[in-house]
């Protein structure tokens, strides 16, 4: 059973202090008074690499708001704990690398983004199964910076534009692209993922290279950039 355990899932006693939806850090005497669980070595590996990983290829929202993040394994942080997955093992058929990825709670898919390319999968089960892959010709924004939801819609983000995407005909709404400062003021470029919270107040923009991971949160009522930060100071258990 522990060998299982340790090559499926890394269990963290963490807390994630919950501003919206698990998005505001936790002092770390607060995360230490609620660590009741012997952790063992090997567990704590993989969160040190989670908390200092710099080459995450997408992230996104899930379902029940967990959060997951594509390296060479995915890291999906729920609740207290840390879970790494294989890609194939969460997203059979999933591409190595990935450009965008977005989580509809309305339809229960998830759309994968590589290229030209969609793999779309359906949350049922408790797991996602693989529905189809889909191929676009010109018109469709090459290698996609992220794909998000907003206000009950999935929008796809190239070059400071979005781009409306029609969950029943899985493709772009061609007539509505549009530039993201019609909504958000002083957005960086080359955004790489986006989360929106779960009452709708904040939206999360990630930006990442080879040296440093930022958020920027942002006031939907305002529409700018209220607070940025390190991605080791977006999850308070990283500071422990």
């Amino acid at each position: 059973m522990s060998g299982q355990v340790n090559l499926k899932v890394s269990v963290l006693a963490v807390i994630i202090y919950s501003m919206n939806f698990l998005l505001t850090p936790t002092s770390s005497a607060a995360i230490k008074k609620e660590n009741l669980i012997d952790i063992p070595e090997n567990f704590k590996m993989d969160y040190s690499i989670f908390c200092n990983y710099t080459e995450f290829s997408a992230a996104f929202l899930g379902p029940g708001y967990s959060q997951y993040f594509f390296s060479k394994n995915i890291y999906e942080v729920k609740g207290s704990r840390i879970n790494k997955f294989s890609r194939n093992d969460l997203f059979p058929h999933c591409p190595y690398y990935v450009d965008a990825m977005v989580y509809s709670e309305t339809t229960k898919k998830a759309y994968i983004f590589k290229g030209h390319e969609v793999f779309i999968y359906l949350y049922q089960n408790m797991k996602f199964h693989f529905l189809k892959r889909k191929i676009f010709g010109r018109g469709f924004p090459n290698i996609p910076e992220a794909a998000f939801t907003y206000k009950g819609n999935i929008y796809i983000l190239k070059d400071k534009f979005l781009y409306l995407w029609s969950e029943e005909r899985n493709t772009l709404v061609t007539d509505h692209v549009f530039p993201i400062s019609a909504l958000w003021k002083n957005i960086p470029s080359e955004i790489d993922a986006v989360f929106e919270s779960r009452n709708s107040n904040y939206i999360y923009f990630w930006k990442w290279n080879m040296r440093h991971m930022v958020y920027y949160q942002v006031d939907n009522s305002q529409g700018g950039v209220i607070k940025s930060g390190s991605f080791k100071s977006f999850f308070g258990f990283c500071s422990v």
